[in-house]
């Protein structure tokens, strides 16, 4: 008999999902829901991961949250590809699972009239997280997507969540790396970009954070090389391999 507490819905929607997989390499992929659920979801098009046990992060429609994998699809099986997940909080917010008709019921609903029920009075949303003001900053940004290995320097961040993430987002002062464990702000790390078949290293400090997405960072110290292939490649992408692309002006 199955344990599961909350009832799946059957739901076919495109999401992204990022974070480290089986063998601890960063990872971001298009891939598809076959259900949903409050809890979680049942993911297909999923090839990071050979056992459970791994938190990965969620995108759908601008929201994000923290996954656990806890049951993949047998490779060479009708299943294979597939991954069910379930939210480390109590409930996951990400999914439009707003009103009780979206949910089946455990039995049928009883025929006759009802008395109509009002419409549920919703509160207005908060600006969605991850929306920025408009842009001050002065030096010109890049979209790329490359390997971000962070390591938290300091006696009281020594050992703690130190892996790879992905930058999104690059300048020749600074990223942005993608995480769903991000350290706090002020923190000072040092950063391993992946760029073009070399290795950009930096001790940095953490200007801005938020958890299940990512943060900000500025280079603190960079050699005089690294610093001018950076400027290079973000004055001229176009004479690079990597995938990326200027970042439209608003």
């Amino acid at each position: 008999m199955s344990t599961r507490k909350t009832s799946r819905v059957p739901k076919n929607m495109p999401v992204r999902i990022f974070g480290m997989d089986s063998a601890g390499k960063p990872f971001s992929s298009q891939v598809e829901t076959l259900d949903i659920s409050p809890a979680g979801a049942r993911l297909v098009g999923v090839y990071q991961f050979n056992i459970p046990g791994e938190t990965i992060g969620l995108e759908i429609k601008g929201k994000k949250g923290r996954f656990l994998v806890v049951w993949v699809g047998k490779k060479g099986t009708r299943v294979e590809g597939q991954i069910g997940i379930r939210s480390v909080e109590s409930t996951s917010t990400v999914w439009e699972l707003s009103t009780p008709a979206d949910i089946p019921a455990p039995f049928p609903r009883t025929l006759g009239t009802q008395t109509p029920r009002p419409a549920p009075v919703r509160a207005s949303l908060p600006l969605a997280l991850g929306s920025r003001p408009h842009d001050r900053r002065a030096a010109k940004r890049l979209a790329v997507k490359a390997g971000a290995k962070v390591t938290p320097l300091g006696h009281k961040l020594e050992g703690q969540n130190t892996g790879w993430g992905i930058c999104t987002d690059l300048s020749r002062n600074g990223c942005y790396i993608e995480t769903v464990y991000p350290l706090p702000q002020d923190s000072r790390l040092e950063v391993i970009l992946r760029l073009e078949g070399r290795e950009i290293q930096a001790t940095a400090v953490v200007r801005t954070s938020k958890p299940n997405w990512g943060m900000g960072v500025q280079f603190l110290k960079l050699n005089d090389e690294d610093r001018a292939f950076l400027t290079e490649l973000v004055e001229n992408p176009a004479k690079f391999h990597t995938s990326a692309s200027p970042h439209p002006r608003s």
